[in-house]
């Protein structure tokens, strides 16, 4: 059994250094049978800081206030993620994977000023259709509770070897049905780049054309899947339950920016149903739930 990479970090990591190595770093796969072994990275003491909460929350949609949004915590691990997806040992080239779903758990409100330590770990696979997922695992603590959770699932597709037996193809994903409320939403040509400058997410692929289609394949840049989340959570604010909550979401599609969309919400048991679709509501890009 490989030994467990540990990570221990006095301040965050770069997360622009992150996606230089990511960019340049030699191409790697997982060959069929092989799994990730255990990763873990961890800081302690990092700040709500008020002013980027502030802009987070304008970019985002989200009234102001001092109580940090469910959405928030995790573009404070987002560096912590990076550096494990990067390190030198981790047998996964980054810019391969797809954000596939999320789930949050918070267990109590966090306001501007907290501290926390956080802790990020990976290990292992789990083979899927046309490829395997592995879960990226973040837990927020605040004076040794633990305070907020998260589990951001990634897709990485692999080509079977000749002769290998495949998974079983499951059934195919399918677009939700609709939702009793519906809103209009347009989303600008620039937004990926003003998330990246409150969040420090510079992916290329969310930032120009020229290089979404090079580095991604796209022909435009598409909005970053924790925007759009964060965006569907700004407009049930003051709705949903808190400050305990559940949010599990799904992304299906990329959002190519410029977009036309419409937002959906219906009531459900505990809480509420959610999704964004393309302007006509025919395809869904993310749907969701979020629970009390």
């Amino acid at each position: 059994m490989a030994e467990t990479v540990r990570l221990d970090f006095e301040d965050l990591p770069s997360l622009g250094a992150g996606y230089r190595r990511a960019l340049f770093a030699g191409k790697k796969r997982l060959r069929p049978g092989d799994t990730i072994g255990r990763f873990e990275a961890s800081i302690k003491g990092v700040e709500l800081d008020a002013r980027r909460l502030a802009s987070y929350r304008q970019v985002c949609g989200f009234a102001s206030g001092d109580a940090v949004p469910l959405t928030y915590p995790h573009i404070l691990a987002a560096p912590l993620h990076l550096a494990v997806l990067t390190h030198p040992s981790f047998p996964v080239a980054a810019m391969g994977i797809i954000h596939a779903r999320n789930t949050i758990v918070q267990h109590g409100t966090l306001r501007a000023g907290d501290r926390l330590d956080l802790a990020v770990v990976v290990d292992g696979t789990r083979e899927v259709r046309n490829g395997f997922e592995f879960d990226v695992l973040t837990a927020a603590s605040v004076r040794g509770n633990v305070a907020w959770e998260s589990v951001t699932t990634v897709f990485v597709r692999r080509k079977t070897a000749e002769g290998a037996p495949r998974p079983a193809a499951g059934q195919k994903p399918t677009d939700p049905a609709p939702m009793a409320e519906t809103t209009p939403w347009t989303v600008p040509a620039n937004q990926g780049r003003l998330y990246a400058k409150v969040s420090g997410d510079y992916n290329p692929i969310h930032l120009w054309p020229i290089t979404a289609k090079l580095l991604g394949g796209f022909p435009r840049p598409i909005a970053h899947g924790m925007w759009t989340m964060a965006r569907c959570v700004a407009a049930l604010e003051g709705r949903a339950p808190s400050p305990v909550a559940r949010l599990e979401v799904e992304f299906k599609r990329p959002v190519l920016l410029p977009a036309a969309t419409v937002f959906g919400v219906s009531t459900t048991d505990g809480g509420f149903a959610f999704d964004l679709r393309d302007k006509d509501g025919k395809k869904a890009y993310l749907s969701g739930t979020w629970v009390g």
